[in-house]
């Protein structure tokens, strides 16, 4: 047997110097695994899926969702306390460990590979549903002060220490530190800060901020996270989260997106706010919006129960806000309370297990743990399948609108499972084998037959809503070209027999090392780090009319989209302007690849324009991207263009704007009106602020496509490939040259400097001694020392041993008073505020006799704070011999 002592959570850089892995028995390596299985503690191999944690797990809805709805496989460990719900997703085949969240140690060795981490942590302290603990000031401000210790406990905080050994510091010097200390202390004690919340349940969202910086401190295989929480997550929440990943530098996309369930087919109601971060890449937000409208699933067609059912959801309180909902439309969200929901018409009924799980998107036959009422909770608390499959999907770019289509027309429309098990609710009167108590007639009616099985018709497809739809998308997907929609980023316009333009052909080039299909477009963009609307592809790419499997260019031919369902609505002045994004067919085709073309619509605005990215022509520099861009507002005679733009009903003459760096550009132009002669008229006043009004709003729209200006910049780019690109080679050539030429001057600098002090040495070494002073005669009894400025003073003249009165924060950022003695010096050192890296002093100020500086005593302050100096104790000094 080894002697070596296990420790999992030690410091990972002492991991692999202390422990050989090939030495410990299968018991020792049991030991120093646990909880976790043995194999995370040795790497992935080849082929192997990745390994995710994902605490608050509960059932297992969003692991289902991956697994079933997605079909990605993960090796995904879910930590979940509740003893029910942990035996629930283990009967379901999921991997549980049944522990307390914040009772474990996120740099555990065993995840120094862990690749993802899930977090949906109780939202009841955020939810309308729950108590709203989490609207209260004081108790924002204690997450707000744990995100910020969490930083501390994690990564540390930034130092630079000057080295004691003054000319004999060598460049490898133990006493020289400049960077991230490592943690000044534990997250158990980040956690204990929850014991000051209302509710303590609001501590645990900073579990996300503990694991996601621990993870990333320990390894850099971590590269992505996601959480899942409450719609009415305060934004100072939201902030203070993507404030502390963005102070982590390798983060390079973070972002909350809030996304309703009903919009993916589901048959209830469920917004949820999801936050997704990957580490080495750009996250796709488009991916979370369906290519085509998924149909809306009533709860009636769910359930299989005939039109004009309502679900009485509050017994018989007659209190705020109603009572019922119609099964016509998607259920309410589903809670723990659907336990005692029933249909109006009959009172005694209740919801099964398999009907409140099929709702919320689970397969009837579920394996539920535990009591009904343990039973209902785990349904109520748990993350919807669909939802799962959606968030991941988008977050790890796989595709999913086919998969989740194909599993709602399965749970939902029963096109391939027996239908046997869907009943139709039937008034109580005609019911038969009804029982002769209340209390046994209750208990026993979700095992007893209820009514009768759903009509031939809908189970062999006859005329219904789901079969109907079924019917249309698939005589639609015969034909190659009997669509002509476009497609967001990723996606193939299906165009009948359509030529490809240069940047198409380019694009698609590109793609061959990137993974993607060959005929996917180029990015477009979204408006905002939370995500944005799909925008449209530009160049139109061929596509095969038969779909890839599992790809995600598997929905080529799609039905046309509705109007509006890619508009950007702005608000001007004069109302609300909505701006909408078409096919460049204005524009001469060998331009199409780098132009956006616009239809804008607003109170007496009308018109069709184009935008392109404009190179800078003067003698400022050379761009790499176009900083500018050129509008086309309307075409005239002899234009190439097709444009028009019509203020008040008054059509533009041609009018072509050049050198607009953005929006607030609008208001250097004028405009004219179209004339039958070759004189130029002005528009009005009025006029002429609406048209700026209308230009306005459409170039907030075009620069709010970030992605897009970048893909039309780099196409533009392309077209003019051999002189851009000898260009660039001579501008990067003479970039390099100039920083060559920088470090030669420094390095002759540094020499000069070396000598200078060299001399100054030698200086000193050859003159004589000086003789040395007289012995100062000593201070009769009852003289006072000289005792040291007092007042208001800097704190870089304040030294050691000086009694001072400090207000400034301490560790958990909380503001203090303290007064006392200087421990030490004051040194200037990057701390954290509210997320920020800043520049304070730091102070240790204790009274304590025999104190030393530590973390307990220490203060930071600004660098323009004054300090005040109290009179110290001023001790008589020794009597003359």
């Amino acid at each position: 047997m080894s002697s070596v002592v296990l420790d999992p959570d030690r410091e990972l850089n002492h991991r692999s110097d202390e422990l050989d892995l090939n030495a410990l028995s299968a018991e020792e390596l049991e030991q120093l695994a646990a909880p976790y299985p043995v194999r995370w503690l040795y790497p992935r191999k080849p082929g192997e899926p990745d390994r995710v944690v994902y605490l608050f797990a509960g059932a297992g809805g969003l692991e289902v969702g991956i697994r079933d709805v997605l079909g990605h496989d993960l090796d995904i460990i879910g930590i979940e306390i509740n003893r029910d719900a942990s035996a629930t997703a283990t009967a379901a085949g999921l991997q549980r460990i049944v522990a307390d969240v914040t009772t474990l140690s996120p740099f555990h060795i065993a995840l120094r590979w862990t690749k993802g981490l899930i977090v949906t942590a109780p939202c009841q302290g955020w939810t309308p549903a729950g108590k709203r603990a989490g609207l209260n000031p004081v108790n924002q401000q204690i997450v707000l002060d744990m995100f910020i210790s969490a930083w501390e406990a994690t990564v540390g905080v930034w130092e630079d220490l000057e080295c004691s050994k003054a000319l004999e510091c060598t460049d490898d010097c133990d006493g020289c530190h400049e960077g991230w200390t490592g943690p000044i202390y534990g997250v158990d004690e980040v956690r204990a800060m929850s014991s000051q919340l209302t509710d303590e349940r609001l501590g645990l969202i900073a579990e996300i901020v503990i694991w996601g910086l621990a993870l990333s401190v320990q390894s850099s295989h971590f590269s992505w996270m996601a959480m899942e929480q409450s719609s009415a997550l305060p934004e100072v929440i939201i902030d203070g989260i993507r404030g502390e990943f963005r102070c982590a530098d390798e983060w390079l996309d973070t972002g909350f997106q809030i996304l309703d369930a009903v919009t993916y087919g589901l048959a209830s109601r469920r917004k949820r706010n999801f936050w997704l971060a990957s580490r080495y890449g750009f996250i796709d937000w488009r991916r979370l919006t369906p290519v085509r409208e998924i149909p809306t699933t009533t709860a009636a067609e769910a359930l299989g129960w005939p039109e004009g059912i309502r679900v009485n959801t509050r017994g018989v309180r007659k209190t705020q806000g109603g009572n019922c909902w119609s099964a016509d439309k998607p259920a309410v969200a589903i809670t723990s309370k659907i336990r005692g929901w029933y249909p109006e018409h009959d009172p005694e009924y209740r919801f099964t297990l398999d009907e409140a799980a099929l709702l919320n998107g689970f397969r009837p036959g579920y394996p539920w743990t535990g009591s009904r009422s343990s039973a209902c909770q785990q349904i109520g608390d748990v993350v919807a399948p669909p939802m799962g499959a959606v968030v991941i999907g988008a977050l790890l770019s796989r595709p999913w609108e086919d998969q989740l289509r194909l599993y709602l027309d399965e749970i939902y429309r029963r096109t391939t499972t027996g239908a046997e098990t869907r009943s139709v609710i039937i008034p109580a009167e005609k019911r038969t084998h009804r029982c002769t108590t209340t209390r046994r007639r209750t208990r026993l009616s979700r095992f007893r037959p209820r009514g009768t099985a759903p009509s031939v018709a809908r189970r062999t497809g006859s005329p219904s809503r789901g079969a109907a739809g079924r019917l249309a998308f698939t005589s639609d997907s015969s034909s190659p070209t009997s669509a002509t929609g476009t497609r967001s980023r990723g996606r193939a316009t299906v165009r009948a027999s359509a030529p490809r333009s240069s940047y198409a052909r380019y694009w698609s080039s590109k793609q061959a090392g990137t993974g993607r299909p060959a005929s996917s477009c180029p990015p477009s963009a979204k408006d905002s780090s939370t995500g944005g609307r799909p925008s449209t592809c530009e160049a139109a790419t061929e596509t095969s009319s038969k779909p890839t499997p599992g790809g995600r260019d598997a929905l080529y031919n799609r039905p046309e989209k509705k109007e509006g369902a890619m508009n950007t609505e702005v608000e001007t002045e004069y109302g609300t302007v909505t701006v909408r994004r078409v096919e460049p067919d204005g524009v001469p085709e060998n331009q199409r690849a780098w132009t956006a073309s616009y239809e804008v619509t607003g109170p007496r605005i009308k018109g069709l324009m184009h935008i392109q990215p404009q190179f800078r022509r003067d003698s400022d520099g050379f761009e790499l991207l176009p900083s500018k861009v050129e509008v086309f507002m309307a075409s005239g005679r002899y234009s190439t263009r097709r444009a028009q733009f019509t203020v008040n009903g008054v059509k533009l003459d041609e009018t072509r704007l050049l050198h607009i760096n953005g929006p607030e550009d609008a208001k250097r132009f004028s405009f004219f009106r179209e004339t039958d002669n070759f004189r130029r008229s002005e528009l009005s006043d009025a006029g002429q602020a609406r048209a700026r009004a209308g230009l306005r709003a459409v170039l907030q729209a075009h620069y709010s496509d970030l992605l897009l200006v970048h893909d039309h910049a780099a196409a533009l780019a392309e077209a003019r490939s051999r002189y851009r690109h000898a260009a660039t080679l001579r501008e990067l050539e003479a970039k390099i040259a100039e920083a060559e030429e920088l470090e030669q001057a420094i390095e002759g600098l540094r020499t000069r400097l070396g000598l200078l002090g060299d001399l100054d040495l030698f200086a000193a070494a050859q003159r004589p001694a000086e003789p040395e002073e007289p012995e100062r005669p000593v201070a009769p009894v009852g003289e006072l020392e000289t005792a040291p400025e007092t007042g208001e003073v800097p704190v870089a003249e304040l030294r050691a041993g000086d009694r001072v009165c400090v207000v400034g924060n301490n560790t958990l950022g909380r503001t203090v008073r303290r007064e006392g003695v200087l421990l030490a010096d004051p040194k200037m050192v990057i701390a954290q505020d509210w997320g920020q890296r800043v520049k304070k002093w730091r102070l240790y100020v204790d009274d304590e006799p025999g104190a030393e500086p530590a973390r307990y005593n220490s203060l930071t302050l600004w660098p323009d704070v004054m300090v005040e100096r109290l009179d110290a104790p001023v001790l008589e000094l020794a009597t003359a011999a």
